[in-house]
C-alpha cells in the first residue's frame, strides 16, 4: 500500500468537499490501495461510499504476494473494505459470486456487477476488403507465461543468495495454467494444417499485435510460420481497431484454472463491438459463456491441437465460401457499450442518493 499518495489523495478529498456539494464517494480498483482512500473518506466525511473492483483483490489469479502473512493481512484488509462500503462493484459475474463465497457475511444486494466494455466512438466504417486478400487471423494483446510471471523480485539488488530466500517466501494460492494464455496450442495446430495442405501457406495470415512476443517468436520459428506469422510489436491503440476491423477472424487466448474463471479480458469486448468470428480457446468461466451468448463465438479446448486445428480449417472453408456463418446477436453486444455501463453505474449511485432522501422524510 503506498501511504505517500494515500494521504495526499485523502486531504485533497477533504479540500473538495468543503468547496463542493458532495453526495457519494467513489473509488476504483487497482490500485487497491484507493480503497482505503474512499473508507477513510467516508469515515470523516459520513457520506455513502462505492467501492468499483475493476479486477478482484485477493481472489486476482495473476497475483502473488511476498509471503502468506503479507496475503492474510490483504484478507483483512479487503473484508474491511467489503463491510464498510455501501455499494460494492463487480466486474464480472463469476467475481460477484466468488466474493460472495469467500466474504459470505457481505449483503449480496449491495454487490452489483459492471463489466469492462468499448466506445463506439472508436470505430468507424472501414472501406471493404479485397475479394482475393488471405484469410486473415488476428490476436492482440499481452502474452503470458509462467516463466515470465516469476519475474516479480528478480529485478531487485540483493545477492543470489538473499533473493533466493525472498522468491521462496512468495505466496500464490492459486495454481494458474500460463501456457494457455500463449498461442503455442494455436500456432501447432496451424503448422500441423499447413503440412497436411501445404497449399494454405499462401492463403492464411495471422497477425499478432501486442507485448511479451518473445516466446511467440521461438514458437513460430520452430514450427516453420515465419511466412505465416507476423508480430506487429506494441502498436497505437487506433490501430489496434483497424486491424480487428479488416480482420476475418479474431482470437481469444485465457490462462486456466482448475475452477471456473472470472477473467474476462478487456480485449474481448472490442472483439464483440466489430461483430467478426471469433475463435476462443477457453476454459469454462465469464468469458466463454460471453462468447457463446455473443453469437458470434467459436469455442475450443485451449489445448486440444486436434481440436483447434480441424476447426481452423473449417472456418477458412466457410470463408472462401461465402463467408463464417455468425448470427451476432447485438442486443446482447452493446449491453457492453461505455454508455450502456455508465447507465448502470449512474442506477447504481440513485439508489443511495434515493435512500439518503427517504432517510430525512
Amino acid at each position: 500500500f503506498a501511504v505517500s499518495w494515500e494521504i495526499p489523495a485523502v486531504a485533497n478529498g477533504l479540500k473538495i468537499a468543503k468547496t463542493k456539494s458532495i453526495d457519494i464517494i467513489y473509488t476504483t480498483v487497482l490500485p487497491n490501495s484507493s480503497a482505503f482512500i474512499g473508507l477513510i473518506l467516508k469515515k470523516l466525511l459520513n457520506k455513502p461510499w462505492v467501492v468499483d473492483f475493476r479486477d478482484p483483490w485477493t481472489q486476482y489469479l495473476m497475483l502473488e504476494w511476498p509471503t502468506y502473512l503479507h496475503f492474510k493481512l490483504e484478507e483483512l484488509m479487503e473484508l474491511m473494505v467489503l463491510r464498510t462500503a455501501d455499494k460494492v462493484i463487480a466486474n464480472t459475474p463469476t467475481s460477484r459470486s466468488d466474493l460472495l463465497k469467500k466474504f459470505n457475511s457481505i449483503c449480496e444486494s449491495k454487490v452489483h456487477v459492471i463489466t469492462n466494455g468499448f466506445d463506439s466512438q472508436n470505430f468507424h466504417p472501414l472501406s471493404e476488403k479485397c475479394e482475393d486478400s488471405k484469410f486473415t487471423i488476428v490476436y492482440t494483446g499481452s502474452i503470458y507465461t509462467k516463466s515470465e510471471g516469476v519475474k516479480i523480485h528478480s529485478r531487485m539488488n540483493l545477492k543470489h543468495f538473499a533473493r533466493k530466500i525472498l522468491e521462496s517466501l512468495r505466496y500464490c494460492p492459486h495454481e494458474v495454467d500460463f501456457s494457455t494464455r500463449s498461442p503455442q496450442y494455436f500456432l501447432e495446430a496451424l503448422s500441423i494444417l499447413i503440412k497436411e495442405k501445404p497449399e494454405l501457406r499462401n492463403h492464411i495470415q495471422v497477425l499478432i499485435a501486442g507485448s511479451n512476443q518473445n516466446q511467440a517468436q521461438s514458437y513460430i520459428d520452430n514450427l516453420g510460420l515465419k511466412s505465416v506469422v507476423t508480430l506487429l510489436g506494441y502498436i497505437p491503440h487506433a490501430r489496434i481497431i483497424n486491424l480487428l476491423q479488416s480482420s476475418d477472424l479474431l482470437l481469444l487466448l485465457l490462462w486456466s484454472h482448475k475452477e471456473r474463471i472470472a477473467c474476462v479480458p478487456m480485449k474481448l469486448y472490442e472483439y464483440l463491438a466489430v461483430e467478426k468470428p471469433i475463435l476462443g480457446l477457453l476454459p469454462p468461466g465469464d468469458a466463454k459463456d460471453f462468447l457463446s451468448q455473443s453469437g458470434v463465438g467459436i469455442a475450443c479446448e485451449p489445448k486440444d491441437v486436434h481440436q483447434i486445428k480441424e476447426t481452423i480449417w473449417r472456418l477458412y472453408q466457410e470463408h472462401i465460401t461465402g463467408g463464417i456463418r455468425i448470427n451476432p446477436n447485438s442486443d446482447f453486444i452493446m449491453q457492453f457499450e461505455r454508455k450502456a455501463l455508465t447507465h448502470k453505474l449512474a442506477s447504481v449511485f440513485d439508489e443511495l442518493t434515493e435512500d439518503k432522501d427517504e432517510s430525512k422524510t
